[in-house]
């Protein structure tokens, strides 16, 4: 009963009321028709279960309202400048993007970006650089892992025929976040499979496309939403196994790996992101020469291996002894054999 009063509450059955108490505000878009949410909210469901899960989101959207912001930082494109110094193999990506904000900016317009494939041998910081990405523009971010997508529905949603159908990734960091360019990684997406639940790639045919992202509809939800200004970032090792019919919606960027003053960079980077994390924690300079030949993603395992074993031993300086240590633990053997099917 008390959730039924506040469901009336923000769905008069006057729509004007309802629709002129959302107005449109400067540096905000409408993700969706006020009229749609309000037709959505009065429509019987085919359960008491599935009735109670869309009439609590559509009462989440109806106080959030129709509009969310698409402006960036007045400090953006400095950042984005400074990513380009210390991730240079990166460095046509950025500008890309920093292309993309100017005239977004200047035009007053939410950002319009051809999807991003980011292709390059592992470890080579593809993932490390999409998060750095999401800093300089202050946008929220959601890392799909691809590899262990088992159907489309973590995308897109599943279909409202179930009684515990639920919404998928991008209904969710849209609605609920206040920006309509978030960030989606799709990561290791060439190891996407095709499973007894489905295809996983299937969604993105439609969300990757300008036109049919307008109207998307989440499987679980089915209300009209405006998916178009997504910033999406997919990452792969090898681009021969990836669909063409998906390639063909990415502008891909070969990746090579970094030189040698762009990983101390990045090393720098997770030891200070490190060091804000655990206040009390410094690392030797002697650590850091030791890493710097390795590629980001062994740098932070190594580090993050390295401050664990500092911490157990009761000390507050990660010093060479503790990374050689854990560096000399053997690394576990890959099973011989494959638990499941697909």
């Amino acid at each position: 009963m008390r959730f039924y009063g506040l469901f009336v509450e923000y769905f008069p059955r006057d729509k004007s009321i309802y629709i002129n108490s959302h107005r449109k505000e400067e540096g905000r878009r409408r993700l969706f028709s006020p009229f749609d949410l309000y037709d959505l909210g009065h429509v019987a469901t085919s359960g008491v279960e599935r009735d109670y899960q869309l009439k609590k989101t559509v009462g989440q959207l109806a106080k959030s309202g129709p509009y969310r912001r698409f402006t960036f930082e007045n400090k953006t494109i400095v950042k984005l400048c400074e990513l380009k110094q210390t991730s240079p193999n990166f460095a046509i990506v950025t500008d890309r993007i920093i292309d993309a904000i100017c005239v977004a900016t200047k035009y007053s317009k939410p950002i319009r970006m051809t999807p991003i494939l980011l292709v390059g041998e592992p470890g080579i910081g593809k993932s490390h650089y999409s998060f750095e990405l999401s800093k300089c523009l202050g946008v929220p971010i959601a890392v799909v892992a691809m590899d262990n997508l088992q159907e489309g529905a973590g995308l897109a949603g599943s279909s409202f025929i179930y009684s515990n159908s639920q919404p998928g990734e991008v209904f969710k960091l849209l609605t609920e976040q206040d920006h309509l360019s978030p960030i989606v990684i799709l990561d290791e997406i060439d190891k996407a499979r095709v499973s007894r639940y489905g295809d996983t790639l299937s969604p993105l045919h439609n969300l990757l496309e300008p036109v049919s992202a307008r109207q998307f509809r989440d499987g679980s939800v089915g209300l009209p939403i405006d998916a178009s200004h997504i910033i999406w970032i997919a990452t792969a090792n090898y681009l021969n196994r990836i669909p063409r019919t998906l390639q063909s919606r990415f502008e891909v960027f070969e990746i090579s790996a970094q030189d040698q003053g762009a990983k101390r960079a990045i090393l720098e980077g997770i030891r200070d992101e490190l060091k804000a994390e655990y206040h009390d924690i410094e690392f030797s300079d002697e650590v850091l020469e030791a890493l710097v030949e390795l590629n980001p993603r062994e740098q932070r395992q190594l580090l993050e291996r390295a401050l664990s074993r500092t911490v157990r031993l009761g000390e507050n300086v990660v010093t060479l002894e503790h990374l050689e240590q854990v560096a000399r633990q053997p690394k576990p053997e890959p099973p011989t054999t494959v638990i499941g099917y697909i």
